[in-house]
């Protein structure tokens, strides 16, 4: 495992945020978290939406 910023692997568990393992950078002491994924609506909620205001 590496950190994405400093390319850096050693690197130890850190918590959790939002149900996901956080970890941190023993070099640089940054925290980051290994997935990431995009919170909100899906485009086809969206146009659904945007259909209904119109």
């Amino acid at each position: 495992m590496q950190l994405p910023k400093c390319n850096y692997e050693d690197v130890v568990k850190n918590g959790h945020l939002y149900g996901k393992q956080c970890d941190r950078c023993k070099k640089c002491d940054r925290q980051f978290v290994q997935t990431y994924s995009e919170h909100g609506h899906s485009e086809d909620a969206k146009q659904i939406c945007l259909t209904n205001v119109l």
